[in-house]
């Protein structure tokens, strides 16, 4: 169990295509920042790309196990 979990969203950009936004996710032991990348053809979602430090978020998961 996760206690203090947020998620917020910070910002969102588009354009015809792409939707990009801008997270932040903090918990106990973890502060992050990552992009949820979004692709969009004829109105439906196409490909999805989450971006994140990796590295903060396996030392976090290190953490809780």
């Amino acid at each position: 169990m996760v206690h203090g979990f947020n998620f917020d969203t910070e910002k969102v950009i588009s354009n015809e295509t792409d939707v990009c936004v801008f997270v932040n996710i903090t918990t106990d032991n973890l502060n992050s920042e990552p992009i949820h990348h979004f692709v969009i053809k004829n109105s439906l979602e196409v490909e999805f790309n989450f971006y994140d430090n990796s590295q903060k978020m396996s030392d976090a998961m290190q953490d809780i196990s």
